[in-house]
């Protein structure tokens, strides 16, 4: 696979509203959780700040807030 597929078939960088509506067809599926995975030890620092300070955040607004007790939601 090369990095132009991965590019294709998955949201990336910091587009937020392109994770988010990325996320739509499982939130329609019936889904209430989904898991953001970043790849590449590199730049996690930045995918997590990144996360907390937007992402996250929109995806919230979005869809709504977990109020599962067994996650953190921050």
């Amino acid at each position: 696979m090369r990095p132009d597929d991965v590019a294709e078939a998955f949201p990336c960088g910091p587009d937020v509203a392109a994770h988010v509506e990325a996320v739509r067809p499982f939130v329609d599926a019936g889904f209430t959780h989904v898991a953001l995975v970043q790849v590449g030890g590199d730049t996690q620092p930045e995918f997590l700040r990144f996360a907390a300070d937007e992402l996250l955040p929109a995806l919230r607004e979005e869809y709504g807030k977990s109020d599962d007790a067994r996650i953190a939601v921050r």
